[in-house]
């Protein structure tokens, strides 16, 4: 059976400049890194070489329909 966890990394004071980081990973491999800020949300593939940003408001239209 397929294991999925999810490790995060958490900033020690308010989310300012510092992104929180989702680290998943399938069975055992890492699938990518997410980050969440007050700008936004992105999304790295292990192999990309630059991250997927879309901010709040992309977000939410991207996911409202």
């Amino acid at each position: 059976m397929a294991r999925q966890t999810v490790k995060f990394v958490v900033p020690e004071s308010d989310l300012g400049n510092v992104d929180i980081k989702l680290l998943p990973r399938w069975n055992g491999e890492l699938l990518g890194t997410f980050l969440v800020s007050r700008g936004g949300i992105a999304w790295k593939s292990p192999k990309a070489k630059r991250p997927v940003r879309l901010n709040w408001e992309q977000f939410a239209k991207l996911f409202s329909k």
